[in-house]
């Protein structure tokens, strides 16, 4: 036989609430925005992006434009993260006289942190 006090289910009830809320995969997707901007301020990660021929200049934030125009879409039961920019494609996967510079790309350290994002949205408040 199983006993559970009514604190104990109504921790249980916030739970499975906060499990299907969309408020979860934001946090969690807020961590891959930021890793994103982390792969612009070094220059591609973990592999350096080809240089620039002309130097002193960063590479792909010309205006800041590409880096600064990310959206996150949350739906039920996954994450959308993207961008709008025409030319976002050919600085991603190269073309012939451009070099792929992966900006959209997530390090095994992200998926740690969204996990640890979302176990820390589940147990706040409990």
């Amino acid at each position: 036989m199983i006993n559970l006090s009514i604190s104990e289910l109504d921790i249980f009830d916030r739970t499975i609430v906060k499990l299907n809320s969309p408020d979860m995969l934001k946090k969690a997707g807020s961590g891959f925005k930021e890793s994103i901007d982390k792969n612009f301020q070094e220059g591609g990660r973990p592999e350096k992006w080809k240089p620039l021929k002309t130097p002193n200049h960063k590479i792909l934030v010309k205006t800041g434009n590409l880096r600064s125009k990310f959206f996150m879409r949350v739906r039920r039961d996954e994450i959308r993260i993207g961008t709008r920019i025409a030319y976002a494609p050919y600085q991603q996967k190269g073309t012939p006289t451009i070099p792929p510079r992966p900006f959209l790309m997530f390090q095994d350290e992200d998926l740690d942190t969204a996990l640890a994002s979302i176990e820390e949205f589940i147990f706040e408040d409990l």
